[in-house]
């Protein structure tokens, strides 16, 4: 009785072979989940938000993505998923440091040392805005996230 010889020539090359072919119609079926950097600016009654927070809710999941606003009403931030989001925005997180001189670093009442100079860079300002645009039920503002359309202006008309 002849017994052909063991080839291991040819199985080392057929299993990473067979793998290469199994998994071959999988190529191309995940989604790009590169983040996107956003940016815009946000008027109230076309007048710019002086500070507050902007978020954006995926509608395909995951937990929320904050940015800041900045004084002149703009934000500009990364993280962002492409795709559908829920977006909301407020500006009571800024309340009370306008309401106690304006200044990040300032505390209520502290007193500054003589020869350190405050900050000159723009400073927040409260501007009110209806509190159905901080609730993500209520606000109805969207955005589809692409990097095609990074950018988008939001106007709060009530």
């Amino acid at each position: 009785m002849l017994r052909q010889p063991i080839r291991p020539f040819r199985w080392f090359f057929s299993v990473p072979v067979l793998l290469a072919l199994m998994l071959l119609p999988l190529a191309g079926c995940a989604k790009s989940n590169k983040a996107v950097i956003v940016s815009g600016k946000i008027t109230h009654k076309g007048k710019p938000l002086g500070g507050g927070t902007i978020q954006f809710h995926p509608t395909a999941g995951g937990g929320p993505i904050p940015g800041g606003i900045k004084p002149d009403g703009t934000f500009s931030f990364g993280g962002v998923p492409p795709g559908e989001s829920r977006i909301t925005i407020e500006t009571e997180s800024i309340r009370s440091t306008v309401q106690h001189g304006g200044d990040y670093m300032r505390m209520p009442g502290a007193k500054i040392p003589e020869g350190m100079k405050v900050s000159s860079a723009p400073q927040p300002t409260y501007v009110p805005i209806p509190k159905k645009y901080a609730d993500l039920n209520t606000s109805g503002l969207t955005w589809d996230v692409n990097s095609g359309n990074a950018t988008k202006n939001f106007d709060l008309t009530d």
